[in-house]
């Protein structure tokens, strides 16, 4: 079931809890959520259906039953304009259901106590922050991880080269070194 959410004077609160920004290309997760993984490529602003089925199993694993929210957080945040933004609750979606909310900007995934969360980009990546019990169970729903980890860095060193070759010789993506730096779980 999905609904929009209209009343969100909590969700601003439970969303702080899980980052600090709302920039998919920075290191957004609270620094008390130890786990910082990227999660690539997603579906457009929607994780894709193995991701979401990997979340999906996680949750009802830890928590009992599949509930999150989903925001569209493109707008700048925290200056106030969470309100702007579009909500909607999820318990225990399909995925069907789940792609079906209307996304079309940067969006986040986060849990209802505060524990975990992915910010999606336009560029097709997710930035998940959350607890170490739930990266424990979310690595074993989805094994890929360690996989999309060196397709994200394949696809942002093409694009680098790409730059390069073509438009500027000095263009570098300044973000995506910090980026890296600030995930705690990469592959070995």
């Amino acid at each position: 079931m999905i609904k929009q959410i209209t009343n969100i004077s909590n969700l601003q609160s439970i969303y702080s809890k899980v980052f600090k920004s709302n920039d998919p290309f920075s290191n957004a997760a609270q620094d008390s959520l130890p786990m910082r993984v990227v999660i690539f490529p997603t579906r457009g602003y929607h994780l894709n259906e193995e991701q979401f089925t990997a979340l999906a199993k996680t949750n009802t694993i830890l928590y009992g039953q599949n509930e999150f929210y989903v925001a569209q957080i493109e707008a700048k945040y925290p200056t106030g304009s969470f309100v702007d933004n579009w909500y909607w609750e999820c318990l225990n979606s399909t995925y069907v259901e789940y792609e079906k909310i209307p996304v079309n900007l940067e969006a986040s995934i986060f849990s209802v106590d505060g524990t975990w969360g992915f910010l999606i980009s336009h560029e097709n990546h997710a930035l998940l922050g959350c607890t170490q019990e739930f990266w424990d169970e979310f690595k074993k729903q989805y094994p890929r991880w360690a996989e999309d980890y060196k397709e994200f860095i394949k696809y942002w060193r093409h694009w680098d080269n790409y730059r390069k070759q073509h438009m500027d010789k000095s263009a570098k993506n300044k973000w995506l070194s910090a980026f890296l730096d600030g995930l705690t779980v990469k592959p070995e």
